[in-house]
């Protein structure tokens, strides 16, 4: 099951457990709070753009009794990784892993036929910040394969009239994200920010948008990680299942 430079670990939570690199690239906290933000309904057919080592799908996986979620994954050797995580579980009748890229979709979902799409993309401008010696960290970090207009495209065209799509992205952003989701025919719906401590201007955002949903947005209060002691907030200990 585990390869050289692997570990499992445990999510504590349901008795679930997902294969990491012990040096490479590593989930963290946005996709466990991008997992929580999304409303998943019983039976929603989902698709997760860009799944990483299967963080988010084996979350929403436990949110209902019934869906089927299909996760794409362009690397091969985290595709891998995530597909052993699904087969650990035993998630294999939820969820299937996609080695390819999402932008590809065609090949095995047909358009306007999906309910929910949920992604945390990669956040850095191409050639525009700091990139790091590991390809695979890259491609994870950077929008190199991707960028944010093709990601949010790509949802716009899976979603069935009314479906939902979830996203985080940082705060700096967050003009550039509203004007290409309404772009393409996603209206912001939900928004909530993230700070780090409520005195900090807040660095990432969850937002819920509806495919030709009608305009209005519905700021919910702040999110909040860490007290004035550097400990999670009560929130967030709920959120990892503490």
């Amino acid at each position: 099951m585990l390869l050289e430079n692997e570990v499992l670990e445990d999510l504590q939570y349901n008795n679930l457990y997902i294969i990491q690199k012990k040096d490479g690239f590593r989930f963290g906290m946005d996709p466990i709070l991008l997992s929580d933000f999304s409303e998943i309904r019983n039976h929603d057919s989902i698709v997760d753009l860009g799944t990483g080592t299967g963080i988010i799908s084996i979350l929403l996986s436990q949110k209902v009794k019934h869906c089927s979620i299909k996760a794409f994954e362009i690397q091969e050797h985290m595709a891998n990784m995530a597909q052993r995580s699904v087969l650990y579980n035993q998630l294999e009748n939820k969820i299937l892993i996609i080695e390819d890229n999402y932008c590809n979709y065609i090949k095995y979902i047909s358009k306007n036929s999906i309910d929910v799409v949920v992604c945390n993309p990669p956040y850095g401008r191409q050639k525009s910040t700091i990139q790091c010696e590991d390809s695979s960290k890259n491609i994870a970090k950077h929008e190199i394969e991707t960028s944010l207009q093709n990601t949010i495209q790509t949802a716009s065209e899976l979603l069935r009239f009314g479906g939902r799509f979830y996203i985080c992205f940082p705060s700096t952003r967050l003009i550039e994200l509203v004007e290409a989701l309404k772009m393409y025919k996603l209206e912001p719906k939900k928004m909530r920010l993230v700070h780090t401590k409520i005195n900090k201007s807040p660095y990432l955002v969850l937002m819920e948008s509806v495919k030709n949903g009608k305009p209005f947005l519905q700021i919910l209060p702040p999110l909040q990680i860490y007290k004035e002691d550097n400990i999670y907030t009560e929130e967030v200990n709920k959120i990892y299942h503490i």
